[in-house]
């Protein structure tokens, strides 16, 4: 029991970090089309 009360905090901390870099990420493909143009060529590559 003690054991996941001290995991819980990073669990919590992972997340929200996780989630941080989501947006970031999300944010930075938006500003930059030719990231998405080149995704989707890959896809089409596919």
């Amino acid at each position: 029991l003690s054991l996941l009360v001290l995991e819980r905090p990073a669990m919590l901390e992972l997340c929200s970090f996780l989630e941080i870099f989501r947006i970031q990420w999300l944010t930075f493909t938006r500003a930059s089309p030719w990231i998405a143009e080149e995704r989707d060529m890959s896809d089409v590559n596919e």
